[in-house]
């Protein structure tokens, strides 16, 4: 009996010496694929064999950032000499693009430049948890803001729009955001119903609703001729609202990141007059936390290959030398400002 009571008690030994071994060999394994970037990307994962990865956070499927994103994993995936794969990734826009910057889920990120000064000097929804570690790549092009009625409605101004039903882009967007400033310089209040009420969707499914009659109105950024909007007025059934001068006057003091324009007369098919605005800037940030290396090089990348990005997507050929700094409202990333001076785009 005493010799069966040792040799259980060995077996038992045995296993359990053998199950330590494995959990230590388990955790090495997890830690070894579970690797953070090593100072050459974002806080994103690496596989086994030392590739990492960086999302590059975008906007809705249907808008133009997400388009632009996918010019730029291309881009950066097919050139950069660094072992790191690029993917874009689809989001509700800026106001969540910020967040996963600052959460490191992203690396680089499309956002407007509304939002980002909002993030950087803690105002707005950002009023006591501002987001520091914003960091500026370069200006990409200036947003316009559309404010697209039916042909037929009454509405005749952003004022007209008081009880309506609009739309204002995602949740947290940039469209948002603009929208939430431009409504409040017609002394409405965003956020009762009885002034304004406001439905969260994505251009897709804003122009979609605005076709049905199920909207008054919608809200939409972009560099013109937007391509839902250009499909939009092919009809000749839609038509755009201008903003009033001293409306204009009063969002540019009020928020120096919006600056006065207009759509010109025949942008779309049926519009025959100017249409005075405001914009923002779409801007390419990063965080402070990426190595200064890889957005150097990145940067280089996409002033040195430009024509490469206009061939998938025509936007690209607002970014230029001259406006790489317009409407920026971070400071920039050493690297980017690296490349700048070495290009003689800063003097």
């Amino acid at each position: 009996m005493k010799k069966l009571c040792s040799i259980v008690l060995l077996l038992a030994m045995l296993l359990t010496l053998v199950a330590c071994g494995a959990g230590a060999s388990t955790d090495a394994a997890k830690e070894e694929t579970s690797a953070e970037t090593t100072g050459e990307g974002s806080k994103t994962e690496a596989d086994s064999g030392g590739k990492e990865f960086i999302n590059i956070a975008t906007g809705t499927m249907s808008g133009t950032y997400y388009s632009l994103g996918n010019s730029l994993a291309s881009l950066f995936n097919e050139k950069s000499e660094r072992n790191i794969s690029f993917s874009a990734e689809a989001t509700n826009g800026s106001g969540q693009n910020i967040e996963f910057l600052a959460s490191g889920e992203c690396a680089i990120a499309l956002v407007n430049n509304d939002v980002a000064k909002a993030a950087i000097d803690g105002t707005g929804t950002y009023e006591g948890n501002a987001i520091e570690n914003l960091r500026g790549m370069t200006s990409i092009y200036a947003n316009s803001i559309h404010v697209i009625v039916p042909m037929k409605s009454d509405v005749q101004s952003v004022a007209d729009l008081a009880g309506k039903t609009v739309s204002v882009g995602a949740a947290g967007s940039g469209v948002e955001s603009i929208t939430h400033m431009i409504v409040e310089a017609y002394g409405m209040n965003y956020w009762d119903a009885k002034d304004f009420t406001a439905e969260y969707l994505d251009v897709s499914a804003s122009m979609d609703k605005l076709k049905n009659g199920q909207l008054d109105a919608v809200f939409m950024t972009g560099l013109p001729p937007m391509s839902a909007v250009v499909d939009a007025f092919m009809s000749g059934d839609m038509r755009l609202v201008a903003l009033e001068d001293d409306v204009i006057s009063t969002l540019t003091e009020n928020h120096p990141e919006l600056f006065e324009t207009t759509i010109a007369a025949g942008t779309y098919t049926g519009q025959d007059e100017d249409i005075k605005t405001v914009a923002n800037g779409a801007l390419l940030l990063t965080s402070a936390d990426v190595d200064e290396e890889v957005v150097y090089e990145l940067t280089k990348l996409m002033y040195e290959n430009s024509d490469y990005l206009v061939e998938r997507n025509n936007v690209w050929a607002q970014m230029t030398a001259e406006s790489y700094d317009k409407g920026m409202t971070v400071p920039f990333h050493p690297g980017a400002e690296r490349y700048f001076k070495e290009a003689g785009i800063i003097k």
